[in-house]
């Protein structure tokens, strides 16, 4: 594991790229093995790190579904926004909303939801697509291993 982590950044150097903003990206499945791995003393050899992200050696870990079967690192300073994003509004009367600061799926005890209609609302949801698109030498990866 060690030998990969190392591996991405000699890559990522030996391809101009810097390190100063460099973000690693796990998948979450591959991060959650990397929380769980213990060092040959028995404590955790990678502690900042789990499904949701954190730091792995020191480099921030952003982790990506779309990062099964590699280990990514990238240069920040490399990636350019696509400018072709597209933005979607879509407006509702009929939709019901959980009013709270701090929505669950499973509550503890019964939740209160609010009919837009019967309060005679609308909602409305945006969404902003993005896309990015790297430079030459501003990522790496490295395939097997639990990637």
């Amino acid at each position: 594991m060690d030998a990969d982590l190392q591996k991405a950044m000699e890559l990522l150097t030996a391809a101009k790229g810097g390190l100063r903003d460099a973000v690693r990206v796990p998948s979450p499945e591959a991060a959650g093995t990397m929380a769980a791995m213990r060092g040959t003393g028995g404590a955790l050899a990678y502690p900042d790190i789990g499904p949701n992200g954190g730091q792995i050696m020191k480099i921030p870990a952003i982790t990506s579904e779309s990062a099964a079967g590699y280990l990514g690192l990238l240069d920040q300073r490399g990636l350019l926004v696509n400018s072709d994003a597209r933005t979607t509004i879509a407006l509702s009367h009929n939709t019901t909303l959980q009013m709270t600061d701090a929505p669950t799926t499973a509550p503890a005890a019964p939740i209160e939801l609010v009919s837009m209609f019967t309060t005679e609302s609308v909602a409305f949801k945006a969404v902003l697509y993005r896309g990015w698109q790297p430079r030459a030498g501003a990522g790496a990866y490295i395939a097997g291993g639990i990637w």
